[in-house]
């Protein structure tokens, strides 16, 4: 088995199988050991039996196995040129049993098969009242009824159950009768099963993985009857246990036949429905009538409100908005309701002028907490926590993704190293009081004060760090080098420079010329472009 790094990410690579090392069953192992020393005078050779079991999925399967259903449970659309099939989070499900007589061919036949039905094909008597018809017309029996079916016509499937399953006084299954002559139309060939299934693997590095395979290996199933592209039809889909039918498959080393008019009881892990529509939407006509309204719950206010007018209106405007009342409970136990709208509603959304750096004068700064983005409606007395949740949901997301959490924690630890380097040569480079961590780095070859730029150019390029954190940095400690004035993004930009560092950037005059210091020119060219600071200072100091 190839490991998931083999292979480039976002890349999928297809393989035949992957049989486990041990399939379910029972093993007995037998261990004899024979003295043929004559001076112990034992003639009689010692042995040990051990039994045990090797468990997997036989009648049920366990829950998040299955990853995906396609055809989408419960869709209409028009899929006469589509197979149905199934993708396990489980990579050896498929092929975790062994089929008699599957030894035989040249690939291990998967235990598992997808069966479609049209109407009429499975035999089902709905349940009586009260109780409700189940949508895939599947029945759940206990497993004596499943072996060996009380009813005359109806046949079990060929299986021994373990020393474990026998000791199951409350074992069942889920079931479906089939016509021996439909399940034999129906069923995969033997020799086609090895061909209904195989394995995918992905490289999921730099992917969120939650709910998914982090080992990249999902297993697929693969049905073997195309809709009828000509009628319109709700199918069945089941996922059918092959084992003890294997004598009764299409192509069967040992074939049998079933009795005219008797059936098979198959034990179902899966199913679900689908409508095949061959006059169905394609996807341009899906585009074309697709609703672009906002996603809102529908207002149904009384015929006459006590409310004042100005309440109507508020109350009108944010449902139609997509707004929705919640119950809130403050902070200090207060019961009360707020405001809340969902991210994927096209509304024009509310300024928070401390979410903008950079575009205010007034000193504003990131949100940190989700408690900043809470919005205050002071005319009506009632929160808005939109914001405020979006906030702490995409934090908590974000923290729950393993491999952005190492980003976000590698990048702010780079991030810090490198602004303390910054900040000692910024104290070593104007003062010369006490010595900083540079004065090692000073140039040994002669007697000169001057930094060695080259090892600090060194230090600044093994690090990483973020545009916002290095703005953030120049603006609390050289000063606001670039301000837009107003919020328009487009609107005049007014370069200053209180620190006045820029009298000492004088690249035409060496002892005037800081490294890595950048000119106003260059702020203002930042600021029109959007271009990272940190990678015009590295490409300075490179230039050196």
């Amino acid at each position: 088995m190839n490991d998931q790094n083999s292979i480039a990410v976002g890349d999928i690579q297809f393989l035949d199988n992957s049989v486990p090392a041990l399939t379910s069953g029972q093993y007995l192992i037998e261990v004899t050991h024979t003295i043929t020393d004559t001076s112990y005078g034992i003639d009689t050779p010692f042995g040990a039996q051990q039994l045990f079991l090797v468990k997997g999925p036989r009648f049920a399967l366990p829950p998040a196995t299955v990853q995906s259903r396609f055809p989408v449970p419960n869709s209409q659309n028009d899929f006469h040129e589509n197979l149905p099939f199934l993708i396990f989070n489980d990579q050896h499900l498929p092929w975790s049993r062994t089929l008699n007589g599957g030894s035989a061919l040249p690939y291990p036949p998967s235990w598992l098969a997808l069966m479609i039905f049209k109407p009429g094909e499975i035999i089902y008597t709905p349940p009586a009242l009260p109780q409700q018809p189940n949508p895939t017309l599947s029945t759940i029996r206990p497993i004596a009824d499943i072996l060996n079916p009380t009813e005359g016509n109806i046949i079990g499937p060929a299986i021994t159950l373990d020393d474990y399953e026998q000791s199951l006084t409350n074992l069942s299954a889920v079931t479906i009768d089939v016509l021996g002559t439909t399940f034999q139309t129906l069923a995969p060939q033997l020799n086609e099963l090895p061909y209904l299934a195989h394995l995918r693997q992905l490289n999921t590095g730099g992917q969120t993985i939650d709910g998914l395979n982090v080992n990249g290996y999902y297993s697929v199933l693969v049905g073997n009857r195309l809709p009828d592209p000509a009628t319109p039809n709700k199918y069945t889909v089941h996922l059918v246990s092959m084992e003890g039918w294997e004598n009764y498959l299409p192509g069967a080393i040992t074939p049998q036949t079933f009795a005219p008019g008797q059936a098979a009881r198959l034990i179902s892990l899966d199913s679900w429905t689908f409508t095949n529509d061959p006059e169905g939407a394609d996807f341009l006509q899906l585009v074309e009538n697709l609703s672009v309204t906002p996603l809102n719950l529908p207002l149904n206010p009384p015929q006459q409100w006590s409310a004042p007018a100005a309440v109507q209106t508020e109350i009108t405007s944010r449902y139609n908005n997509g707004y929705v009342a919640l119950n809130y409970t403050t902070r200090l136990g207060q019961n009360s309701f707020a405001w809340y709208r969902g991210p994927f509603n096209p509304t024009v959304p509310v300024l928070i002028e401390n979410t903008l750096p950079g575009f205010t004068d007034n000193g504003d700064t990131p949100l940190t907490t989700a408690d900043e983005a809470i919005i205050y409606d002071q005319v009506n007395g009632v929160f808005d926590l939109s914001y405020s949740i979006a906030f702490e949901t995409g934090k908590m997301l974000t923290l729950a993704n393993k491999t952005a959490s190492m980003a976000i924690w590698n990048w702010k630890r780079d991030g810090m190293q490198l602004l303390q380097i910054l900040s000692n040569l910024l104290a070593g480079s104007q003062t010369e009081e006490k010595a900083t961590r540079f004065s090692a780095r000073k140039n040994k070859t002669t007697r000169s004060k001057a930094i060695d730029w080259d090892s600090i150019r060194i230090d600044l390029l093994d690090a990483q760090a973020g545009h916002q954190k290095f703005v953030k940095y120049l603006s609390a400690s050289l000063g606001k080098h670039f301000v837009a004035v107003g919020k328009d993004i487009d609107s005049p930009v007014r370069i200053c420079d209180p620190s006045k560092l820029s009298n000492f950037n004088d690249p035409k005059t060496a002892e005037k010329h800081l490294p890595g210091l950048l000119s106003p020119d260059e702020l203002e060219e930042l600021s029109a472009t959007g271009r990272d600071p940190y990678v015009m200072i590295i490409n300075k100091l490179r230039r050196g």
